[in-house]
């Protein structure tokens, strides 16, 4: 990833307003797969896993 050491700290400083705000537990998981090194992946296999979770009927 190619940010300045602000722009990442902007949205990390962001990202953690989101997580504060929602009580929503599926966004919460969503956000914090967000901060990884590839962040759409990591949204995307979190978001499969919790799908399947749904499927399964766990918690």
């Amino acid at each position: 990833m190619d940010e300045t050491p602000n722009k990442g700290s902007r949205r990390q400083d962001f990202l953690d307003e989101l997580l504060e705000e929602t009580s929503v537990s599926l966004h919460k998981r969503l956000i914090k797969a967000y901060n990884s090194d590839d962040p759409v992946a990591s949204m995307e296999k979190e978001l499969g896993a919790s799908l399947l979770e749904v499927l399964n009927r766990e918690d």
